[in-house]
């Protein structure tokens, strides 16, 4: 559960594609006003945190997962934390699966995010967490105020901004979602 000033998070069971399951309730404020934003300095890497979170298999999995994140991680930055969370039958979907999530902030405090599911194209577990802490790896090495997948949030929330300012925001690469 998680909870954060207007909003609260909270996941009552967890559900994998393609036969899903899951249920996450969110309660949220709206807000009144948007205010301009200036995001243009990234800063510097200082931790990556991650959950791999497993259904209905072998924990040992997850745990190979980590291993292989921390392996690539480690090269890098030493302060990396990937928690595991194996799911009960009685609090997951039907669809047996695991999968990743990756944060890393920066001492500017931008969030940088990336997230994999195991899914066919991973023969093994290791595979999964290569994939993931690489393309975390590429985030953060092209820069930018934002990661790749919110940058059409971000985008959007900038151009519904009030007032006479006008937002500042550093992009890396642009996406097609963000075209």
């Amino acid at each position: 559960q998680m909870s954060g000033g207007a909003m609260t998070l909270k996941v009552k069971k967890r559900g994998y594609a393609p036969l899903g399951g899951g249920q996450v309730v969110m309660r949220q404020q709206y807000a009144k006003k948007l205010e301009a934003v200036s995001l243009v300095d990234e800063g510097k890497v200082k931790r990556v945190r991650g959950w791999v979170t497993s259904a209905k298999v072998s924990p040992q999995l997850t745990t190979r997962v980590v291993d292989k994140v921390r392996e690539i991680f480690n090269d890098y930055i030493p302060d990396v934390w990937i928690h595991t969370d194996h799911y009960k039958k009685e609090q997951c979907g039907e669809q047996p699966a695991f999968a990743i999530s990756l944060e890393a902030e920066t001492t500017t405090g931008v969030i940088y995010t990336k997230d994999f599911m195991f899914g066919k194209e991973f023969k093994m577990p290791e595979d999964l967490g290569e994939r993931a802490a690489y393309a975390m790896l590429d985030e953060i090495f092209t820069g930018g105020a934002t990661d790749s997948s919110n940058q059409p949030t971000l985008l959007l929330l900038a151009s519904l901004a009030s007032g006479d300012n006008i937002s500042s925001i550093k992009l890396a690469r642009i996406t097609e979602q963000s075209i």
